[in-house]
Order: structure tokens, then sequence, then C-alpha cells
């Protein structure tokens, strides 16, 4: 009996031994696979039982690195690490790393600075991170005047949402995604391949998003331009494999999608080499486009083609005095201010990559120099594409933000400093079966939310006509007048409103039973 008690324990270990050991394998499997969620899950399985494995705890907090989640969740195991006697020095480089996501550029200077009395492998990269963290502190202490909300769970998902491009009136939004249920396949890393979605805005909201099926294969399919009035949008299909060129394709819309894409044959895709992103200018008479097709200063450069007075397509140029030695992709001409917008991770920024701005000077013929556009666009993670509505009211960007939906989620940039004129509605309140104006008539609004009042208005004594301007929302419209029914009603007021100059809006009102 005791033999056997011997024997039930001697398995029972080599049991947990085991599980221990094949969650360690998961999870060492996982991370090199870049499937970094499911590597945490398996790491923080085999602490439960292994607590002080410091190599455990150091992947963990690699994990959270480089993954697209809360890069800042990374500090905790790092900071565990410190707690051995012998801890990888590389540990005060990635703390470093990690507290200039959590924005606090002190803490991040301060491991840099102990990272540098004893350098390891990323002694190379010590100058470019302080003279980066001095900039980014530069910038968060001088922001941009915007505010910035999540576009909600109708747009993101816990997957990735990336790419938004919007058409200038507001309507039709396109993205790539790569949440469950899409049609390409499932990468190493346990997600899907990005496939391209839809949603419409209706003035106060977005609908459900749409797979755009028409668009979407195996492979990841990335918008990468829209036209202004949304006839168009602009794709890559990329492989995972390299060997694999990409191409850049155009789509054009159909009812409330868009039809199969074709590739550009405007002479911007080569043979062996990768067009990562590309887009039109409006008038369709300006291609711009990146490449890393030789000649170029190094990674992906971009380059313009015009269109000649014979029809045809000049040869590409690279505007060499925006690109760097690292990446500069996703460009985006905006028609409303004559400026193109990339991003770039050569030029001084705040992260990885962040958006930029230049300027085509007509009469010196040169482009400005490239201007970062600030914080809090531009953050610790990628921001690689943006796209303006009319009158760069607002802006569309994909990014990770404290209280986002998933890992990358899409956003709109309001811009404060835009005036959003009010909309003018002429009201006229009629009797019902007579169809003639009545006398001593008064209209109330207040806000829907909150029952404040906006105003009260009486007609004009010539016209007869009420004149109202009120800024976008939702409201309750009252109409009282002697001897009639009031009228009670909501009072939706669309940002699309704001094309029309004066809305005409006619009311009737009932006579009142005077039945006893």
């Amino acid at each position: 009996m005791k033999r056997l008690t011997t024997i039930s324990l001697l398995l029972l270990v080599f049991f947990v031994v085991s599980m221990s050991g094949q969650d360690l394998n998961e999870a060492k499997e996982h991370f090199k696979n870049e499937n970094f969620l499911s590597a945490i899950i398996s790491y923080r399985i085999h602490l439960a039982d292994h607590p002080e494995d410091k190599n455990a705890l150091k992947n963990i907090g690699l994990c959270y690195l480089n993954s697209n989640i809360d890069k800042a969740k990374s500090i905790r195991y790092f900071k565990k690490c410190l707690a051995f006697d012998n801890y990888d020095k590389e540990i005060l480089y990635y703390l470093a790393r990690a507290y200039s996501y959590k924005l606090d550029y002190d803490k991040a200077l301060e491991y840099l600075q102990l990272y540098e009395l004893k350098p390891g492998k990323h002694k190379k990269e010590i100058p470019l991170l302080f003279k980066q963290f001095n900039y980014c502190k530069s910038l968060i202490e001088n922001p941009v005047q915007v505010s910035i909300e999540n576009l909600g769970d109708k747009v993101n998902t816990s997957s990735e949402e990336i790419n938004p491009f919007i058409d200038k009136k507001e309507r039709m939004l396109v993205f790539s995604s790569k949440r469950k249920g899409n049609k390409g396949m499932v990468g190493p890393d346990g997600n899907f391949f990005y496939d391209i979605y839809t949603n419409n805005f209706t003035g106060f909201n977005f609908t459900r998003s749409k797979n755009c099926k028409s668009l979407n294969g195996n492979l990841n399919d990335e918008c990468t331009g829209i036209k202004d009035d949304g006839s168009y949008i602009y794709v890559t299909v990329k492989s995972p494999s390299k060997k694999q060129q990409t191409d850049i394709y155009r789509s054009k819309k159909r009812g409330r999608s868009y039809k199969r894409k074709e590739v550009l044959r405007e002479g911007m895709n080569s043979l062996k080499f990768n067009e990562s992103s590309g887009t039109f200018n409006d008038e369709q008479n300006t291609i711009f486009f990146s490449s890393n097709r030789p000649g170029g200063l190094g990674g992906d450069d971009i380059y313009v083609m015009k269109k000649l007075p014979n029809g045809l397509w000049g040869e590409p140029e690279n505007i060499y005095a925006i690109n760097t030695n690292l990446n500069e992709e996703f460009p985006y001409f905006n028609s409303f201010d004559s400026t193109l917008y990339f991003s770039s991770n050569g030029l001084p920024g705040m992260g990885q990559y962040d958006l930029f701005k230049t300027k085509w000077n007509a009469k010196e013929n040169f482009w400005s120099e490239p201007e970062n556009l600030g914080f809090p666009i531009n953050s610790p993670y990628n921001e690689k594409t943006i796209c303006f509505t009319r009158e760069n009211k607002h802006a569309y960007i994909a990014s990770i933000r404290k209280g986002g939906i998933g890992s990358y989620d899409i956003y709109r940039v309001n811009y404060d400093k835009v005036e959003i004129k009010p909309i003018i509605y002429l009201v006229s309140v009629k009797e019902d079966s007579t169809l003639q104006h009545i006398d001593s008539v008064e209209i109330e609004i207040n806000t829907s939310s909150t029952n404040s009042l906006i105003g009260k208005y009486l007609p004009n004594n010539n016209s007869g006509l009420f004149t109202i301007a009120i800024q976008p929302g939702k409201y309750k419209l009252k109409i009282t007048a002697s001897g009639y029914e009031p009228v009670i009603k909501d009072f939706n007021v669309s940002t699309f409103a704001y094309d029309k100059e004066i809305i005409r809006l006619t009311h009737l009102l009932k006579p009142k039973d005077n039945d006893p």
C-alpha cells in the first residue's frame, strides 16, 4: 500500500512537471510566432507554479512591449526582474522604452541613463532615444488644440482596425480590420489577415460595419486612400511572404460598397519591388505612392507621378526633401489645404511612425520642411494614416489609446480651432386644413439630453417666418399657438445639414376641438 502511494505521488509530480513544461514550451512557441497575447497566457500559467522564473517574467514584459496593446503593462514584469541579483542588464533599456508608452519621459530618461552606465546590445540606440525622449517632452508640453474620440463598438472591435479613410462629406468610412470572420487566412500570430470594411455615418453616429467582400481575398487587404467624393478607394494586397511584391489597386464605388479592385497600370507599380501605399489627388492627375525601388534614400520612399499634357503619365520622381534612410509611407494629399500628409519612422517623432505634413511651393518649386502633426495626434504608438473631412473640421486616424476597445482603434480628431457654422432654418407654421399662416405662434427648442432651453422664437412680422440658427445636435421642438393643439416632436439637426445654406420647414397645427 505504501509503495502504491509513493508511485502515485511520483506520477502526480511527473504530471505537474510535465504540464508546467508544456505551458512553458507553448509560451516559447507563441513567442517565436509573435503571437504575444497567447504567449502571455501560457507564461502566466507557468509563473503560477514558478513565480521566481526571471526569464519568464522578462519574456512576459517583452510580450507586452512587442504587442499591439497597452505596452506600458510590461513595466510591472520588468520591475520584478530588477529584484533578482543578476538581472539581465537589458531590462533597464526595456524599462526606458516601456515608460515612454506611459508618457512618463522623466522615468524613461532615468532608466536610459542607468542603462548608459553599463550598456548592452542596444548601445547604439542610446543617443537616438535621449534625443527622442526630450523631443517628446517638448511636444507634450505644447499640445495641439484638438480633442480625440473613439468611434465606438459599431466600428471598433477587440481586434485591430487600421487605415481609416472617409469622403469629404463624412458619409462613407472605409478601413481595414483583423476581426474574426474575415475572408483571409489566419497568420502565425493567431490573427486573421486584414479585410476591408465599410461603415456609413448618419450625421449622428456610425452604423454597423460591413465586410466589403468584393475587395477581400486570402491575403492582407489594406486601404491606402480615398477620392474626395468617395467614388474610388485605393488598396494594396500584401502577402506575408517577402518574396511576393505588393501592388496598388483601385476600386470604384457601387451603391454602398465597392467593385472588385483593379491593379493600377499608370506605371507606378514595379515588377520586383513593393509599392506599399498610394493615392491620387482629387483631380486624378497626380499620384503619390511609397516604394522601396532602387534609387531611394532607404526603406520606403514617397514618389510623385504627374499626368502629361498628352494624357500619358510621366516618370516617378522621388520627393527627396521629405524622405529619410528609413520609411515614409501612406501619402495623402488633402485638397482643402493643398497639403501632403504622410507617415515616417525616420523623421523626429514620438515613437514608431508619426504623422507629418509638407506643402508644395509652386513659385519656388520646392516642398516645405516636414512638420510633425504634434501631440496628442501622434503618440508613442504607430500613427500611419490620416484623412480629413471638408474644411478640416475632423480627421480620422488609427491608434492605441487609453480606454480603447481593442488594440488599434479608429478615432476622430476634432479640431477645436475650426468654427462650425450654425445651420439656418426658415420655419413656417400653418393651419393643417386651410394652409394659412397662424398668428401668435411661439416656437421653443430644448436639448434632448438635458432639456436645457436653447431658445424661444417669434415669427417675422412681415413674412410670418421663423428664422432659427442652430448647431448640429438632437433637440426637442415645441410649437404653441392660441386655439391650436401644440406640436411637440424631436428635432434632429444632422451634420449633413451643413451642406445647405438655408433649410425650409413647414409645420401644420390642428385647431383645438372646442366641443364640450
